[in-house]
This record gives structure tokens, sequence and C-alpha cells, in this order.
């Protein structure tokens, strides 16, 4: 209902700023933020935020902007806009500290450790998550520690600690599921996939991802959708249900491409090679890979550990399969393509 209203509350926020009521206008971004990430409206809601953290009135009201500047911290997050996020995470956490407040304090040490996971410092995000979950836990806070447990499950994830991740993301999500939080009870579901299809536990995967997903869709949450469904595509390949595997990749492209996260984007071309590949599709495969390297090199989210070492796997596979000449070839292919052209090799 707040999506559907998303034009009058940025015409409520313009009117707020131009007649200089800093507190309401810090009230209503604080407030709103959350429904316009949860939307894919990214861009919109940060120039908003932007616009209200540029009074200076809005100097007079620590906490809000403290909050606000919490939110900036994550749409840029979301754009790939690392700079952004953890400057706008770093004040937040200034502000908090200075004014002794533990929850804002929590809240940003997260939105740091979301910026140094992003970049692939992954010992920094851990030592970040954790500081926020010992916050959380001091506080008795269920859904602050319920988000910390699924962050330091999702660092392990990344860094192949499997069995911890899955530790920390079923308390995560029996933490959700009981306060009846099932927006973020879809984050450890399906991060659970994934795991299980590390582990080569794909029916279990599917499961997980399409729970994730059924939540997902429901709030319109087309990230989250996206994600989940390439969670879904990971099981399928798994099973070597491969056009069940296209069909739900081609959905979450399209998603992707519809909110401009490149992040997203590169995922989705990696996963669409990994299919390339089991089916003996090298050239193909090569050229998805190119271009999601070009991606992820544009917006500095290199590969996790665990991830990066299933790359290797797979570019060992096609390298022993294709020429020199072909690989260089199908990779200089890649390396020129933009994210809509490339799903024509897929």
């Amino acid at each position: 209902r707040l999506g559907a209203d998303a034009d009058n509350f940025y015409f409520a926020i313009s009117f707020t700023v131009s007649h200089h009521h800093a507190e309401l206008a810090l009230r209503l971004t604080g407030a709103l933020w959350r429904a316009m990430e949860i939307k894919g409206f990214y861009r919109q809601a940060s120039e908003r935020l932007r616009m209200v953290l540029r009074m200076p009135e809005a100097e007079t009201f620590p906490l809000l902007r403290a909050k606000v500047l919490s939110g900036l911290s994550t749409l840029a997050y979301r754009e790939c806009d690392l700079d952004t996020a953890d400057a706008a995470s770093r004040q937040s956490l200034d502000i908090a500290k200075e004014l002794n407040d533990q929850a804002s304090i929590a809240t940003a040490l997260t939105d740091m450790g979301n910026v140094a996971s992003m970049k692939g410092d992954y010992e920094e995000a851990l030592r970040l998550y954790s500081r926020s979950l010992e916050l959380e836990r001091l506080r008795g806070h269920q859904r602050g520690i319920a988000v910390a447990l699924c962050n330091t499950g999702s660092v392990a994830r990344h860094l192949g600690k499997l069995a911890y991740a899955r530790e920390r993301l079923e308390e995560s999500l029996e933490r959700f599921l009981s306060e009846g939080n099932m927006r973020e009870a879809a984050f450890p579901l399906n991060i659970l996939g994934e795991v299980a299809c590390f582990q080569r536990y794909y029916r279990k995967g599917l499961h997980f991802g399409e729970r994730s997903y059924q939540i997902r869709e429901e709030m319109g949450d087309r990230k989250g959708m996206a994600e989940s469904l390439r969670t879904i595509s990971r099981a399928r390949v798994g099973m070597k249900d491969f056009d069940a595997a296209h069909s739900v990749l081609s959905r979450s492209g399209a998603l992707v491409l519809e909110i401009g996260d490149q992040r997203g984007m590169a995922e989705c071309l990696e996963h669409f090679a990994r299919s390339k590949v089991v089916r003996n599709d090298f050239e193909n495969a090569v050229i998805l890979i190119a271009l999601a390297d070009r991606l992820r090199s544009k917006i500095h989210a290199p590969l996790s550990p665990a991830d990066s070492s299933e790359r290797t796997q797979i570019l060992k596979k096609v390298q022993r399969s294709l020429t020199s000449a072909q690989y260089r070839e199908a990779w200089e292919l890649g390396q020129s393509l933009v994210f809509a052209q490339a799903l024509n090799f897929t």
C-alpha cells in the first residue's frame, strides 16, 4: 500500500523540505525508505533522503538524522555506490556513539558490514556483524539478533564455512518466524537454499529457495524475488532440470534489469554460465563469465572465496575444452556486451 502511494509521499517530503519542516522531513524519510527499498525504488528514495539530509535544520535532530543516514547507506549499497554507503554508515555511527544509542550503533555496524561484505572483505564484515550481534543480544532485541545471525551466516557461506553458516541461519530463521516476521525470514531461507546446494542437497535447496520466493513475491520485493530465483536455478541445475533452471533465471534476469541491480546481473550471468558448462556449451559460458567479470570490476564487488573456488573449477573445465584462440575470442566478445545483449547467449 505504501508503494502504491510513492508519488504522494515524494511530494510530501518535497513539501516539508521547501517549508523547512526538518523534523517531519526526517521522520517521513526515516519511516518510508525501507518500503521504497523493498519495491526497488532505490534511486528515487535516495534522492529524497539526500535532499532531507542537506537541510541545515536537520542537524538539530541527530538521532533522526542517524536513522536517515542508515537508510541512505542501505539504498546506496543496493545501487552498488559503496563510497556513499560507507560514508553514510560511518556518519550514522559517529552520531550514535555520541548519543550512546546502542540500537543505532548496532544498525550502523550492520550497514558497515554490508559494505565490507560487498567489497569482499569478509573477515571485516564478520567482525562488524558479530559486534552488532553482541549489542543486540545485550539489548535483548529479537529482530536485531535475527538480522545479525543471518548476516554472520551469510558471510560464513561466502567463506565456505557451511556447517557454521547453516547453524547461524537456522537460528535466525527460527527467531524471525517466532516473531511472525515473514519478510525477513525470506533472507535466511534463501541463503539456507544456497548452503544446501553447495552441499549437493539440491531438493532441500529447491525447497528453501521456493519458500523464500513465495514470501518475496507476496511482498512485491523484486530484488529479493530475483535472488530467490537464482537459488532455485542453482538447485534445478544440480537436479539436471535445465529447462526449468533457464526459465527461472530468465525471470531473475528480467527483474534485475528492471531495477538496475548490477550485482544481480553479474550473478545471473554466472548462474547461466554454470548451466552452460554442465551442458558442455563452453564458448557461451565464457562469454557470460566475461561480462559478469566486467560488471563486478565496475562495481568493485569481487567474488567471494566460495564462489571464486567454484569459478576456478568451471574455468579449468572450459580451458581444457577450448583452444586458446576460442577462449580469447569468447572472452573478448563477452567483455564488449551489455547485460541485455548477453541474454541472447543464455
